[in-house]
């Protein structure tokens, strides 16, 4: 794809549109798309300057023991730096539903983990501006087979 600039503040490269369609209604001022292989997990989102978030916020809602016991997270990578930070971890999953559990979870009524999914978050931060990026797949092969087109995208953010 070009790079688009629907999100204030913020241009990227969209993810193949062959594989991956806008996602309904994004909050925060976002942008998002869903894999459209049926059954299958994959979200990627690209949110505006304005919306602040942090990594170390993210990481720390992430792994906090809640009222249903303790979080289920791996963090798999997690580094904080002068132009980026990025924080790459698994959730485990809790019940058999289908549905992620994300950083926003807490605030739009979260079911609980119920899927194991690999999460990828990076704050891309240039000119004194700060912009995040998140993509949600399912753990597994599906993660490893993902991993090169979150990359391009996430590699594709800049503040504009």
């Amino acid at each position: 794809g070009s790079p688009a600039q629907a999100v204030n503040g913020v241009t990227f490269t969209a993810p193949n549109a062959e594989k991956w369609t806008p996602a309904e209604k994004p909050n925060y001022g976002s942008m998002g798309w869903r894999l459209q292989d049926k059954g299958k997990l994959g979200y990627m989102f690209v949110f505006p300057t304005d919306h602040k978030a942090s990594i170390k916020a993210i990481g720390n809602q992430m792994v906090a023991p809640t009222l249903r016991g303790p979080p289920g997270v791996q963090i798999l990578q997690y580094k904080l730096g002068d132009d980026q930070d990025d924080m790459e971890l698994i959730v485990l999953a809790k019940s058999p539903q289908i549905a992620p559990e994300t950083f926003d979870s807490a605030t739009t009524g979260g079911q609980g983990n119920r899927l194991t999914s690999r999460q990828w978050y990076r704050k891309v931060k240039q000119n004194g501006k700060e912009a995040l990026v998140m993509a949600v797949v399912a753990e597994g092969k599906m993660a490893d087979e993902l991993r090169p087109e979150v990359e391009a995208f996430f590699n594709s953010v800049k503040i504009a």
